[in-house]
This record gives structure tokens, sequence and C-alpha cells, in this order.
């Protein structure tokens, strides 16, 4: 797949986000899967204390983690205030989500959110779904949009790419197990 981005814009696809990394699941597999593939960082791990004895902490800050096969810079996502999940730009409310970039500005720290362009764009086309699921699906695309709008005119925004080495210099190292 990272290759058949490349080849049709042409540069090359520097990072990962996987939807959905299990928080009991080793790293180490994947973070060898992502080096050897030549990524140079992965952002789909959610900030989380250690919870027990054979879990690890995963900081809410950027670390160089190391492997066997070579290094890799992890930035993690931004997690949902008082959830262990993603920050959802769609449901949280604006004011939360101005706190918590101002927090993370302040801090010198980046703020990692991910979101679908679907998410944000007014003229997707309505699917005809199951309630439940339809509300899950479109549910605050409308605010969505309007909040992006806003964060964009408030915060600076970057490609985790474009700060790469800068994020490298002050990440401490980790070492996956």
């Amino acid at each position: 797949m990272k290759a058949t981005i490349e080849d049709a814009v042409g540069v090359p696809v520097r990072g990962f986000r996987s939807n959905a990394v299990p928080a009991k699941e080793s790293s180490l597999w994947r973070f060898e899967a992502l080096i050897e593939a030549g990524y140079e960082y992965d952002s789909s791990q959610l900030p989380h204390p250690v919870r027990g004895p054979l879990d690890q902490a995963v900081p809410s800050y950027p670390q160089t983690i190391v492997c066997g096969s070579g290094t890799l810079i992890e930035v993690p996502l931004l997690q949902q205030p008082f959830a262990q999940r993603a920050f959802s730009i769609r449901r949280t409310p604006y004011a939360a989500v101005q706190h918590v970039f101002a927090s993370r500005t302040r801090a010198g720290l980046p703020g990692v959110v991910s979101f679908a362009t679907w998410e944000v764009d007014r003229e997707q086309p309505k699917l005809n779904l199951p309630v439940l699921t339809s509300w899950r699906h479109y549910s605050g695309r409308r605010a969505a949009h309007d909040r992006v709008d806003r964060l964009l005119k408030e915060f600076r925004f970057d490609a985790i790419g474009h700060r790469l080495s800068e994020l490298a210099e002050q990440a401490p190292a980790a070492f996956a197990t």
C-alpha cells in the first residue's frame, strides 16, 4: 500500500497511522514492521498510564522507539478528555478542543488529531443506513467543519513529517518490548 501511494503521488510516505491499536497488544512487531517498510514515524498509539504488570505506559509526548531493525518516532494521538479513545473533532465540544490545543501549545508539545475527510465534507452524500449507524457516522459533521476552520485560525498546524527532525531531537528514547 505504501509503494502504491508513493507511486501515485510521487513523494515518499514517511508516516503511518492505524485506526485501531489494541492497548494490551505488544508493540514490538508493529514497530519492527513499520521500520522495515521504511516509515519514519507512527501516530497510532493513545497515551495511557501503566495499568498492570504486563502493560507499558504510552506517554503523551513524542518518543523515539528503538528496535532491533532501527528507530521510529512515535507521536501519540490526542486522547479524548476523560476517555481512553482517540480525540474526536466531531464529538468534542469546541471549548474542550480549544483547551487541549492551547495546553499543548503552552507545553511546547504537538497536538496530533486525526480525522477523515468525510467528517468535515459538507457535500458528502448521505447514505441510507440503520438509525444507530447513521447517528454514529453522521453526528457532529457540521460542527466538525466549523471546529477545524476555527482551529486553523487560532493555532499553527503543520504536517508531522515537516517537523520530524525537530521532534527526533527532542524525543527521548524508549526501547520497544
